[in-house]
């Protein structure tokens, strides 16, 4: 028949403790949700408009928006798109 839709032996699973909270994406301190949040805000307010998109964001300073989205986001050969093969 045909294959399964993924390989469960060969996937890189990873099990997440109860009670750790939602894990990293693309760097530590970030998770996916935060992410989903800084992309929305940058969509929303603009590049420049670091106070806005960290008050959209809610869970990170302005500075830790602007350090985030440059070194993952602008700062990696797949700019800009995060690189996936990094994923945490």
């Amino acid at each position: 028949g045909p294959p399964p839709p993924h390989d469960p032996v060969g996937h890189p699973y990873r099990v997440v403790a109860p009670g750790a909270g939602p894990p990293a994406l693309y760097a530590d301190g970030w998770t996916a949700e935060e992410e989903v949040a800084l992309m929305d805000a940058l969509m929303e307010h603009g590049l420049w408009a670091w106070k806005a998109v960290a008050d959209a964001v809610r869970t990170k300073s302005r500075v830790r928006c602007e350090a985030h989205y440059w070194e993952v986001y602008l700062s990696r050969p797949t700019a800009p798109l995060p690189d996936g093969s990094v994923l945490l």
